[in-house]
């Protein structure tokens, strides 16, 4: 059974887990996101991917951060809610980890997630899709591929920009990492939902 990792990055927290090829969370786990720290923040990164490593057979990382990526899907141009400006992520991230890895806008990663394995599994071929969080952001498939294009919001609720990314990528680690890695935030997400409404 083929194994990915998927990392969501956010402004709070560095959410790690392993996804099988169905979108199904095998392991989990999660540490703070010091945000105005880039090098602990990437020790964060870090330590999720070995920790998941370690006990599992994966064959590549998957990376959604919050933020501007550029179009290899290996650098961060910018991030509002975490310090990293023109940061090599990927690059920084294969010097301590030997797996394939690429980086990927959070929420066009959510976007494909939910069109491949959530709510929109059964839609024809298009969706558009809001991400609200410390940000704000959004993801569209248009025609059975990701579109690419976001917009953030900081917490002050200015609008920081609108983007546009390649909607190909490599297929083991965009499809499987990055896609996964948010599958696993929304189902998180929606488990503390249903828990907090029973609470």
């Amino acid at each position: 059974m083929s194994l990915t990792i998927g990392v969501d990055i956010g402004g709070t927290k560095v959410l790690g887990g392993v996804v099988d090829p169905d979108g199904r969370v095998v392991a989990q786990t999660r540490r703070d996101t010091p945000a105005d720290d880039v090098a602990q923040t990437m020790r964060m990164i870090v330590e999720v991917v070995i920790e998941l490593a370690g006990h599992h057979p994966v064959e590549a990382v998957g990376v959604g951060a919050a933020g501007w990526i550029d179009e290899t899907r290996s650098r961060v141009l910018f991030a509002p809610n975490l310090a990293w400006r023109e940061e090599p992520l990927r690059e920084h991230l294969a010097a301590q980890v030997d797996l394939p890895i690429v980086v990927e806008n959070d929420a066009n990663a959510a976007a494909w997630a939910e069109f491949q394995f959530g709510a929109a599994r059964d839609a024809t071929d298009s969706m558009v899709m809001f991400t609200v969080g410390t940000g704000i952001g959004s993801g569209i498939v248009l025609a059975g591929s990701s579109a690419g294009a976001y917009a953030m919001v900081t917490p002050c609720g200015c609008a920081t920009g609108l983007s546009s990314l390649q909607s190909h990528s490599p297929p083991i680690t965009a499809a499987a990492g990055s896609a996964k890695a948010i599958t696993l935030e929304i189902r998180i997400f929606t488990a503390e939902r249903k828990r907090t409404k029973r609470g």
